[in-house]
């Protein structure tokens, strides 16, 4: 996906500065007229289907699973990401190969965290015993996270049992004392 991207906004490095100038008024375009937000949007759903689709497709997995349709949605976004980085670029005055750079960087950038966030994709797409593994250390992992909450309930209530014991202990001290001075 990021190389599809790369490849796409090659032809934009070494247009004339009146179209590169045009990129940002085209975002703000999209973004002030509500017909054009739609189009974008409906664009960005239209291509996170297809990417949810093959995604499942090559994982054999069905679409509407969760995997499929949060990592297609994400690979789309890196679409939105080299958009958003072209208008901020533009208008901090880059062109040419800075221009080239800086986006490919933020592209990178967006790609290396979907790549860390997405490796249980990975998992899934190698077959149902990956799944299989994948749904039994989510298991593990709420069973371990409701018993950590059970134990900090438990260490609470007995700080609070010391913590009563240890004001009650003050307060015969204090009446001893008391007793002591009358």
């Amino acid at each position: 996906m990021v190389e599809a991207l790369k490849a796409d906004l090659e032809r934009f490095y070494d247009a004339p500065d009146e179209l590169l100038e045009f990129i940002p008024h085209f975002g703000h375009m999209i973004d002030s007229t509500p017909t054009l937000r739609a189009a974008w949007l409906e664009l960005h759903d239209r291509a996170a289907k297809v990417a949810r689709e093959e995604l499942a497709a090559q994982a054999e997995v069905d679409p509407r699973d969760p995997e499929p349709m949060a990592a297609g949605r994400a690979l789309v976004g890196l679409a939105e990401v080299a958009f958003e980085s072209q208008m901020r670029h533009v208008k901090n005055g880059l062109r040419g190969q800075e221009l080239r750079d800086a986006v490919r960087m933020d592209l990178e950038r967006g790609a290396r965290l979907l790549e860390t966030g997405l490796w249980s994709f990975g998992l899934l797409a190698k077959g149902a015993r990956a799944r299989s593994q994948a749904v039994e250390a989510a298991k593990a992992a709420d069973e371990a996270r409701a018993q950590v909450v059970k134990a900090l309930k438990q260490a609470r209530a007995a700080w609070a049992e010391v913590r009563r014991q240890g004001q009650a202990v003050k307060d015969a001290r204090a009446a001893e004392r008391r007793r002591s001075d009358s």
